[in-house]
């Protein structure tokens, strides 16, 4: 019913109702407020549906009082100031007689008559049929209807709605489609414009032919001319850079490696996108050749042979003094001490008297810590 009014307003959909004198007056589809005639008839139309969901006129109500100029016969004994009943085109009313007016005579007297009801109902009393309860039921059962047919006419309704507003469904789909299309051009543009120029991203001199340089390098030949490109003058600290970062790629491994970014090469704006080393990190007990430069048969050198000068020079590359060497060994020695303890600690899991946790684990952890520190001591 909603649907129709909204339709009626929107097509200014009009619809003839006859009054009671005789006047047609175009009333719009589904209006409920109290109109006015050209002729001074006040009235008001009650809308329901019919089968099909159409609005149609149930019943018109004219609020208009005609005034009627009656002459009243006083009856037999009836006095002055006493009510005598009249009835005027079917309605009922009371007059007071006047003075000075002995029963037979006749007086003019005033009726406001209202107007009759224009019922538009299909059936009257007079051409109504009667029918039996029974007769009720079975046509009750007739017309019952399964949630298949209720809901299959449901959509078909709405569908027939919706398709009348199809400008307004066009918009409803095409809007977002346009807001998201919008969005992504102004993502490309920034990602073109901002986002993919090297000078917001922290330098990576790691080799430009994995997936990772590929993406971070924006697919250049090499990841050095992208952050660093060579200029004519020779003296340039760009060029020193460039040449720098092409000697990281061959031992830093690659694929996103933290070893393959170097911050002490970025600018103030570059190095914000630098990653951050948090935590204790291990030291290398030796430098560990990158596999492309590996022997396909190594030697080992256990000794130290003074007339080997081959040999020594080799080793000296690698370790360059056995005090580094201690040094490093004992750092190493430290950093598994803490780490251990930080493990009893931790809650659930170390010292904690949990239900689950192995003793023999925790006796094995303690002993290394002992090992480490040179005491007995317990450790929990």
């Amino acid at each position: 019913k909603q649907s129709e009014k909204e339709e009626a307003i929107a097509l200014n959909k009009t619809i003839n109702v006859t009054l009671s004198n005789g006047e047609v007056v175009g009333v719009l589809l589904g209006n409920e407020e109290e109109l006015v005639s050209p002729n001074g008839v006040r009235f008001k139309v009650q809308w329901g549906a019919d089968e099909n969901g159409n609005l149609i006129i149930v019943d018109t109500k004219e609020s208009t009082v005609t005034q009627k100029s009656i002459v009243v016969t006083v009856p037999e004994g009836v006095g002055a100031g006493e009510l005598v009943q009249v009835e005027v085109e079917g309605q009922s009313f009371n007059v007071t007689v006047p003075e000075n007016h002995p029963p037979g005579s006749t007086f003019n007297a005033t009726a406001y008559v209202e107007p009759k009801t224009t019922n538009l109902s299909l059936l009257s009393d007079s051409t109504m049929v009667k029918i039996s309860e029974t007769e009720v039921q079975e046509r009750v059962t007739k017309l019952h209807t399964s949630f298949a047919q209720q809901a299959g006419a449901s959509f078909a309704k709405n569908l027939s709605l919706q398709s009348r507003k199809w400008l307004t469904n066009c918009c409803l789909v095409i809007i977002p489609i346009i807001f998201i299309v919008i969005i992504l051009m102004l993502q490309l543009l920034l990602e073109i414009l901002f986002l993919g120029q090297p000078t917001v991203r922290c330098p990576y001199c790691g080799p430009a032919n994995d997936s990772f340089a590929s993406s971070y390098c924006n697919g250049a030949s090499s990841c050095a001319d992208y952050f660093f490109p060579l200029s004519s003058n020779k003296q340039d600290l760009t060029n020193k850079y460039n040449a720098a970062c092409k000697q990281v790629s061959l031992t830093c491994g690659g694929n996103g490696n933290d070893a393959c970014f170097q911050p002490q090469l970025a600018t103030a704006g570059q190095y914000a996108f630098c990653p951050i080393n948090a935590g204790i990190k291990q030291p290398n007990l030796a430098y560990n050749t990158p596999k492309q430069f590996r022997s396909a048969t190594p030697i080992l050198y256990t000794q130290e042979n003074k007339g080997n000068t081959f040999a020594n020079n080799v080793a000296n590359k690698l370790i360059s003094s056995l005090d580094d060497f201690s040094d490093k060994l004992t750092a190493s020695a430290k950093l598994k001490t803490q780490t251990l303890y930080t493990l009893l600690v931790t809650p659930q899991v170390g010292c904690g008297n949990v239900a689950g946790v192995d003793e023999t684990f925790k006796s094995q952890m303690c002993g290394l810590i002992q090992a480490g520190e040179g005491t007995k001591d317990p450790c929990c």
